[in-house]
């Protein structure tokens, strides 16, 4: 079984979401809230999954200066996580700090440990704001896994959501720029075989919070299932595009600022 690591941001005000609290209306307190939902979503599939999830969270270092006491990382993400999650599966759950200055090296870090010291034979790494993670998905991307020695979820403008890995590759500002490409370039130079998951967006934009939007709600219509708590959000906050612009109750969100 392939363990997927989650490189989870803080998720406090001032760090969750905060991309798109810079690009739209949505107020840090909005972006907590909405980190916060899809995180749920994110650990009841990998619940359901067929595989052995590990929870990255941030230290210290990763807090704002001004963060309170209580604002810590790990119990908040112990406690959405069992919010959501059976007490039987939620202790295969493993939570360990992070361990580098940037995705790639948080990400790069962890996998490398697992497959060298604690030798799995894979290990793959999960972004944590990926509202559209169902099941099927990540149980195909760890099939696929099994056949190939890379394996990548394409996201929005050439980024990944997930990167699987049979062995490691240099993990240097990989995932930084480009992703997609990079960590395909640096897998073929190692003459490593590659394949790709389904895309998947990330919420990092103004762009990519209005293709969710439009997409949960056309599921919806459509009269199909949609994740829970990200759904609850958008209602909530009455988020929905109109004229090609995404809009939320008395609230205009411009996409201009892409």
């Amino acid at each position: 079984m392939t363990v997927v690591v989650l490189v989870a941001d803080a998720p406090v005000e001032g760090v969750a979401c905060e991309e798109l609290v810079a690009e739209t209306p949505l107020s840090e307190s909005d972006g907590v809230a909405l980190y916060r939902a899809v995180l749920k979503d994110v650990f009841a599939t990998l619940a359901d999954s067929t595989i052995d999830p590990l929870v990255n969270y941030p230290g210290p270092d990763d807090l704002p200066a001004d963060a309170a006491p209580a604002e810590d990382p790990e119990a908040i993400l112990r406690g959405l996580a069992a919010s959501v999650v059976e007490p039987d599966r939620l202790s295969d759950f493993r939570f360990e700090v992070q361990i580098g200055s940037n995705f790639s090296a948080k990400a790069g870090n962890a996998i490398t440990h697992l497959l060298e010291d604690e030798e799995r034979t894979s290990a793959s790494a999960l972004r944590p704001c990926v509202p559209r993670l169902v099941r099927s998905v990540v149980d195909e991307a760890a099939i696929k896994l099994r056949r190939n020695d890379v394996v990548l979820g394409p996201a929005g403008d050439g980024e990944v959501y997930f990167a699987g890995f049979q062995d490691t590759i240099d993990f240097t500002d990989v995932f930084e720029e480009k992703a997609l490409e990079s960590v395909a370039g640096r897998a073929g130079d190692q003459g490593l075989t590659v394949d790709f998951a389904r895309p998947r967006e990330v919420l990092d934009s103004a762009r990519s919070l209005r293709t969710v939007v439009t997409r949960l709600r056309a599921e919806m219509l459509a009269g199909n299932p949609v994740p829970e708590h990200t759904w609850a959000f958008i209602e909530d906050r009455g988020l929905r595009v109109e004229d090609g612009t995404l809009v939320m109750d008395d609230t205009t969100v411009s996409t201009d600022a892409e």
